[in-house]
């Protein structure tokens, strides 16, 4: 079969999946699925396999076809489309002779440690910022890789182009799990990072707390997806020997559910209210979202009655900086890493805290320690 042949099949195997989704559609509330994988289509020695939620498969992953309990055939995955539909390539058995393909099930078994011959990766861009701070409005350089990692080349002459693409070392190869090229896309705008990534143009997004849509947050295929912690950049009361009374715990969680959607992390300090009253917390006029948080804090506590026992502030400390007198942490900077199911695993092998601090950021407002 030539490749020709091969890629027509493919396309006539997308445009078949998409009409038997629009068929099935309007009695999927009434017909339960038996079963979260489930055979569509065969095409010579290709099957073109449906995933239902919780069913992620990726290139490599071996199937086991089974009728009514009887092997018929086994195989390995050799495309995803839109983490909706596995392309099976068989490699024993046939399907041919199975009458009613309905009564197949495949059964996935994830390869251990395969790694992708590329990875395409989306980090925020330029002077992109969140209501805590805003990265230097310059061209982004190279991503920051964990240092020691080995088997990437990049020549001087590359540095400049977008995306940017980390070829193999010829004499070095990086160490599973990370693929032999990584190529690393820079976007000035979160939604154009989310279309990127629904269209699947990139395999894996990083954005800073707060930026992702509620709409992504909620939909099957990016949901629960992983947060990383920033190694350094944490939020911080300065200039205080205590927490200010205006910030109780319950305070600060809400404030991070409901201006950050839940993305930072709480470092877990434990402050009652004041029953004297709020005292009056200042908010660092570097942070972007200085005016956003003084209006959120005042709906929440009110007019403080009190003087000012503190400043929020963005520091750039390590993000396991203790406590000590003058500066309290409150938050790390954590910042979801995105991806389908067919790459999640790559990302939990990696690490999605990898990911997070490739993307090079350090505020030069920022306090420091």
């Amino acid at each position: 079969m030539t490749d020709t042949e091969v890629r027509g099949m493919r396309r006539r195997g997308k445009l078949l999946f998409a009409a038997i989704a629009l068929a099935t559609a309007s009695c999927a509330a009434v017909t339960p699925r038996s079963s979260p994988t489930r055979v569509l289509w065969v095409r010579g020695d290709h099957v073109y396999v449906a995933l239902g939620d919780g069913a992620p498969a990726a290139p490599g992953d071996s199937v086991r076809f089974g009728d009514r309990g009887t092997p018929v055939g086994s195989g390995t995955v050799i495309e995803v489309v839109r983490d909706e539909m596995a392309i099976v390539a068989l490699t024993s058995g046939s399907l041919a002779r199975v009458k009613k393909l309905e009564r197949v099930r495949a059964v996935i078994a994830h390869a251990p440690g395969a790694v992708p011959a590329s990875l395409r990766v989306a980090l925020p861009s330029g002077d992109r910022g969140n209501l805590l701070f805003r990265c230097p409005d310059r061209p982004p350089g190279v991503p920051r890789l964990p240092e020691g990692l080995r088997g990437y080349v990049l020549n001087e002459a590359q540095r400049s182009e977008r995306p940017i693409r980390l070829r193999p070392d010829p004499h070095v190869r990086p160490p599973s799990p990370w693929p032999d090229t990584l190529i690393v896309h820079y976007f000035e705008n979160a939604t154009d990072e989310e279309i990127a990534l629904e269209r699947g143009d990139v395999d894996v997004a990083v954005f800073w707390p707060g930026e992702l849509s509620r709409r992504m947050r909620e939909d099957a295929r990016w949901k629960d997806s992983p947060r990383g912690v920033r190694s350094r950049g944490i939020v911080a009361i300065t200039g205080a020997d205590l927490v200010p009374a205006g910030l109780d715990s319950s305070t600060a969680l809400a404030l991070d559910d409901e201006l950050f959607r839940g993305d930072l992390e709480w470092t877990g300090f434990f402050l009652p209210p004041s029953e004297r009253g709020p005292g009056q917390l200042g908010i660092d006029e570097s942070l972007p979202g200085a005016a956003t948080l003084r209006a959120w804090l005042t709906r929440r506590l009110g007019t403080p009655r009190g003087g000012v026992v503190g400043r929020m502030a963005y520091v750039d400390a390590p993000f396991d900086s203790a406590a000590a007198p003058g500066f309290q942490p409150l938050y790390r900077i954590t910042c979801p890493v995105v991806s389908g199911p067919a790459w999640r695993r790559t990302v939990e092998a990696i690490g999605a805290g990898v990911f997070v601090n490739m993307a090079v950021c350090a505020p030069a407002a920022a306090g420091g320690r």
